[in-house]
């Protein structure tokens, strides 16, 4: 940064307003103010650090106490600043709080603290925190580092040469731009300390595995399974090699002992599987036999059931022929019944015409010789009321017989 011109008005010691038109010095960087003690000197540097950070360069001076005692009332308190910072010109104005005449009535006012931020393409920020943060921005270091790095007071470079290490590196960081070697330092810090926990990490895994090893402990390779852990990683590698070829022919001395054990098993089982067959021969025929015995009862039974069955039909084709028969004579019991209906008519009849026997003789004696050839008829049959009643008797039996 290059202060090209710084106007103070009403600024400590300076009542009135006052024009340092700093671009005449040049642009070599340096600049030397010199003077009696109580010249302004000091003054000079709290109004530019003032212009850019809103306090005093001493930390004995606030913002408050910044306003001049021999200033006229209607004099603001202010300083406005011109810088250029690489190839850009910035101007700000900042005056701070303080106390003034009412411009009515009596009595004094507080003028509130202001700031105005004109950037290099016209725009105007004039919000105090927003213009502090931009001005940071801009020339990369704080208040109290600009005022060791940009401005050193009488008495106070001995200060930058006796600072702590950290307040210096923090101060050349600032002034020389190695933020990012600083970050890329940082980084590689983490990943070496990353590297270094995963290498470790590695190692105790290395141990654990080295550890779980497990061989014949009768053996020759026991003792250098023991001292592996204390052993280089190539060796180490050589070791489980060897062990792994020797594992190898075990297994294969295994396999093939294993190939004959099933070999001899299959043999084993086929006799097993003949044995069984023979076993499960000897239940089937056992079963089938007594299947057998169980057919001979029940064709016994069967036989039995089929001579009652024929026997059976036998009766029922008796019965069938005595019901054909009573079938065919039950039409000639019905005429007979008729006939003996007809006879009781015909007694009916005779007692009528011996009533009239005098005009019916005629008549009488056919009907007499009628009457005669029908008793003679009905007592060769019997009384064919009862007869028909038996053979229905006899019917209704042979049917449920049959």
């Amino acid at each position: 940064m290059r202060p090209l011109k710084l106007t103070i008005s009403a600024f400590g010691p300076y009542a009135g307003r006052i024009e340092l038109d700093m671009d005449q010095l040049g642009d070599s960087g340096l600049y030397l103010i010199t003077g009696d003690t109580g010249a302004g000197k000091t003054t000079i540097f709290d109004a530019i650090c003032f212009a850019l950070y809103g306090s005093a360069s001493g930390a004995n001076r606030e913002p408050k106490m910044l306003r001049s005692n021999y200033a006229d009332p209607a004099t603001p308190t202010e300083v406005e600043l011109e810088f250029c910072h690489g190839k850009e010109t910035y101007v700000i104005k900042r005056n701070p709080e303080y106390q003034r005449p009412k411009t009515r009535g009596e009595g004094f006012t507080t003028q509130e603290s202001r700031v105005e931020l004109t950037l290099p393409d016209g725009q105007v920020i004039t919000k105090i925190k927003d213009v502090d943060e931009r001005i940071k921005d801009i020339l990369g270091i704080d208040k109290d580092q600009f005022v060791q790095i940009a401005m050193i007071a009488q008495g106070d470079f001995l200060k930058l040469l006796l600072a702590d290490t950290n307040t210096r590196k923090s101060i050349f960081r600032n002034l020389f731009k190695t933020y990012n070697y600083n970050t890329l330092q940082d980084s590689l810090k983490r990943a070496i300390k990353a590297v270094s926990v995963e290498a470790k990490e590695a190692d105790n895994s290395m141990k654990q595995y080295i550890g779980g090893i497990k061989v014949d402990e009768n053996s020759k390779e026991s003792v250098l399974v023991k001292d592996a852990e204390n052993k280089p990683v190539p060796e180490v590698i050589e070791l489980l090699e060897n062990l792994i070829e020797m594992d190898a022919d075990q297994a294969k001395q295994l396999e093939d002992n294993i190939k004959e054990i099933n070999a001899q098993l299959e043999k084993v089982n086929q006799n097993i599987g003949l044995g069984k067959q023979q076993e499960d021969n000897k239940e089937e025929l056992a079963k089938a036999r007594e299947e057998l015995e169980v057919k001979k009862s029940q064709e016994e039974a069967v036989k039995n059931k089929f001579n009652e069955a024929k026997d059976g039909l036998k009766t029922k084709e008796d019965l069938s022929k005595k019901l054909t028969k009573i079938e065919e004579e039950i039409p000639k019991l019905s005429e007979l019944d008729n006939a003996a209906k007809e006879l009781d008519d015909l007694n009916v009849e005779i007692s009528g015409l011996e009533q009239s026997k005098s005009d019916h003789d005629i008549m009488l004696t056919n009907k007499k010789e009628q009457l005669a050839k029908s008793e003679a008829e009905l007592s060769s049959i019997g009384n064919p009321a009862e007869e028909l009643a038996k053979l229905q008797a006899s019917k209704a039996e042979y049917g449920q017989a049959l």
